[in-house]
């Protein structure tokens, strides 16, 4: 790409099949959204310092992209990278404020997410379907909260450790997770959405460290029979 270049529109390069590979020049600021998507060839991409929102539907569908090289962004926009099931690993570092809506969601291959303590609001379904990901570490309260079926479905998921600051388990935020055996819940913890930790078949411990128990909404627990302790 031209060295003075500092946008790319919307749709640029979508659907382009053939696009292995974009190394971005350092004058680059700006992405459209969905850019790259559908670009099914596509594994890899480095950006500069100057890029800080990734918007939505920039990877959607890029299903070869293995690696995207970033050191700083602060939005993470709605089905960035929904569908990219090659992808194994994307740095999220502090600075970044939101993670959108279905984001990462069907990013079959990632193992491990760093949740940053300056992120304010992670979007529903963000990371639904990455049955891989069994190491999820959050380092700050989040909030704005965490939005509904955040991690459905992330079957390789066993233990999670909620932060100091959250306040609510969203509606079916965990649900079907069904290698989970273990959560921890920090006393701010108020409420506990509907089908929250549902079909959670392996779980078999929840601590809480409110004496106050959380309100539950609905039935939290729904297929959950494994359960052994509270405490």
């Amino acid at each position: 790409l031209p060295q003075q270049l500092k946008s790319i529109g919307r749709y640029t390069f979508s659907g382009a099949s053939q696009l292995v590979g974009v190394d971005c020049p350092g004058s680059l600021r700006i992405l459209g959204a969905n850019a790259f998507a559908k670009c099914t060839s596509l594994r890899s991409l480095q950006l500069n310092t100057n890029v800080k929102v990734l918007p939505e539907g920039l990877f959607e569908g890029c299903t070869s992209l293995e690696s995207v090289t970033k050191v700083k962004i602060s939005h993470v926009g709605d089905r960035a990278f929904k569908g990219c099931q090659a992808l194994a690993k994307f740095s999220l570092v502090t600075g970044l404020e939101e993670i959108g809506v279905e984001a990462f969601a069907g990013c079959s291959k990632i193992e491990m997410i760093n949740i940053p303590s300056t992120t304010q609001r992670i979007g529903e379904r963000a990371f639904e379907g990455c049955t891989s990901l069994y190491i999820l570490f959050f380092k700050g309260g989040i909030k704005e909260g965490i939005g509904r079926s955040a991690f459905e479905g992330c079957t390789a998921l066993k233990t999670v450790y909620l932060p100091y600051g959250m306040e609510r388990l969203s509606e079916r935020m965990f649900a079907g997770c069904s290698s989970l055996q273990e959560v921890a819940m920090n006393k701010t913890i108020t409420t506990i959405g509907s089908g929250a930790l549902a079909d959670c078949i392996a779980l078999k411990r929840i601590q809480l460290e409110s004496e106050t128990p959380p309100n539950c909404e609905g039935n939290p627990l729904e297929g959950v029979t494994s359960l052994d302790k509270i405490d």
